[in-house]
């Protein structure tokens, strides 16, 4: 909770609050990772090798907790797209700030999923 304040405590011209925080943590990462891997055998030119299938069923097994960070535009007049997305970037950045100082490790990764229609759709995102 503490990181997460700390994440929604950036500029926000408006308050639009122009991102959304998916946390994952116990069981459901599990259940999104075997999403991932089904929406990958749906979406890929080619099929996976079951290597990677189990890869993007495992992907977010490496740590306790993981948190999506989704950035969600409001068009507002005074608000133009690059001040909502660099808004939603500073989040990310204070989330950062605020786990290594309470002595938590992060990574900040954009992979495949990121850009999947099929990964939008399972988790209710325009």
């Amino acid at each position: 909770d503490r990181i997460l304040t700390a994440a929604a405590r950036v500029p926000d011209h408006k308050q639009l609050e122009p991102w959304r925080f998916i946390v994952f943590e116990g069981e459901a990462r599990i259940r999104f990772g075997e999403a991932l891997a089904g929406i990958l055998a749906a979406e890929d030119k080619e099929p996976p090798s079951p290597v990677r299938l189990d890869t993007e069923r495992q992907r977010l097994m490496s740590a306790p907790v993981v948190v999506a960070v989704v950035s969600r535009i409001k068009d507002t007049t005074g608000a133009p797209e690059w001040e909502q997305v660099l808004s939603c970037g500073a989040a990310c950045q204070n989330m950062i700030v605020a786990a290594n100082a309470l002595g938590y490790g992060t990574l900040w990764v954009t992979r495949w999923y990121s850009y999947s229609p099929g990964v939008n759709a399972h988790l209710g995102l325009a």
